[in-house]
Order: structure tokens, then C-alpha cells, then sequence
């Protein structure tokens, strides 16, 4: 019989990994009869969906080279390569995303949304670089971002205040279109300062209407 020294569960089967703690097991000599795995490979699932996406991360990267080499070939002046190169990596990411069985809802959330910006920067800017990426759906992202928040706050709302780190993420996140119009990056300034606005008036509603509890979530996050 094998036991794992951590645990303190004693294993009738072959096998030599402790299926609580992944700890090496340890054998006391004695020989029993029961050869049969009692227990179900809960790993083997993820194991080949991890296998699936190492072989589609791999076609990534070859087709972006073969993809590169043949847009300059041809011609560089539309960087066509690029944008599917983004494409199918956005695809693999959100893929990835939604089937990690450790990855929580907010960070399915967010990090789609988030992916989705990032991508139509790239389409924008390999495209002719008109700017539009920057101007529209960089704060409409923040937007989306803000509504998801109050959503959230709204169906959890037993943990609402859980949200307010967040909320913090998103008044810097909206900073990154103040520094892109101070910059000149940024042509139409309105919506970007609209959505920043939208995020500090949301955490300052959130800090005032929650009182007692907000202010007790922002000293446990930052130990003030």
C-alpha cells in the first residue's frame, strides 16, 4: 500500500502521486490485491484541451511568418497579415478564456472586452491608421467596461462592494485616453473625456452611497 506523508491517505492502487495533494507517495512494503485506479483522471479532459490549443498556438505562430512573408512580398502598404495574425490569436485567447476552469467570470469578462479593444487598434492601425480605434472604441470599451460594473454590482449586489478595486482599474484605464489626446492621438476628444468622467462619477457614487461598507472594502484592499 502507498501513503502520502502530507495527507495521511492511505492509496490501494499502482498509482505514485497522491490524488488530493499531488504529493509523491511513500510505500510501506506491503503488497495488496486491489490493482484497479479507484480514481477518475479528473486532469485527462484538460490535459487534451491544453494539447488542442499548444497545437493551435503553434499554427499561430507559423501561419503569422508565412502570412508576414507573403504581405511583404507582395507588398507592405496594407498589413493585412497582421490583422489575421490578431484575429485568430483574439479568437484562441477568448477560447482560452472561456474554457479555463479556473478563470472567474470577471476575468472572462473583462479580458474579452479588453481583447476586442486591443484588436480594433490593430485592424485601425494596420489598415491606414485613420485613428478611429482611439477616438470611438477605446472609451466606448470604458463604457461597456462601466456598465458591466454596475450589472455586476446589481445581480451580486450582497458583495457589491467587492467591485470598487475595479472600479479604481477603470479610472486609471480611462487615463490612457487623456494621455492619448494630450499626446495628439486622440483628435475628437469628447467621448474619451465623457468615459473617464463616467468612471470617476461611478466610484465617487459608489464611495458616498455605500457609506460605511465602502469605505471599510477600500482599507481592507489598500490597509489604510
Amino acid at each position: 500500500m502507498n501513503k502520502c506523508n502530507r495527507c495521511g491517505v492511505i492509496v490501494y492502487d499502482r498509482t505514485e502521486v497522491c490524488p488530493l495533494c499531488k504529493g509523491v507517495l511513500e510505500s510501506d512494503g506491503v503488497e495488496n490485491d486491489i490493482h484497479i485506479n479507484e480514481y477518475p483522471n479528473i486532469l485527462k479532459k484538460e490535459r487534451a484541451w491544453n494539447l488542442i490549443l499548444r497545437i493551435l498556438l503553434a499554427s499561430w505562430v507559423i501561419g503569422t511568418i508565412v502570412m508576414v512573408f507573403v504581405n511583404y512580398q507582395l507588398g507592405h502598404r496594407y498589413w493585412w497579415s497582421v490583422v489575421a495574425s490578431a484575429s485568430y490569436l483574439y479568437v484562441l485567447s477568448c477560447a482560452r478564456l472561456l474554457t479555463h476552469p479556473y478563470a472567474g467570470y470577471l476575468r472572462r469578462t473583462f479580458g474579452v472586452i479588453i481583447g476586442a479593444m486591443l484588436l480594433n487598434v490593430v485592424i485601425d492601425y494596420c489598415s491606414g491608421g485613420y485613428g478611429w480605434s482611439l477616438n470611438y472604441i477605446l472609451p466606448a470599451s470604458l463604457f461597456v467596461i462601466n456598465l458591466a460594473l454596475i450589472l455586476l454590482m446589481i445581480i451580486n449586489h450582497r458583495n457589491w462592494q467587492s467591485y470598487m478595486i475595479l472600479q479604481i482599474f477603470s479610472i486609471f484605464f480611462g487615463c490612457i485616453p487623456l494621455l492619448f489626446i494630450h499626446i495628439g492621438l486622440v483628435t475628437h476628444p469628447l467621448l474619451s473625456e465623457i468615459a473617464f468622467l463616467s468612471s470617476v462619477v461611478l466610484f465617487l457614487g459608489t464611495l458616498i452611497v455605500g457609506g460605511g461598507a465602502a469605505r471599510s472594502e477600500l482599507k481592507r484592499r489598500f490597509y489604510i
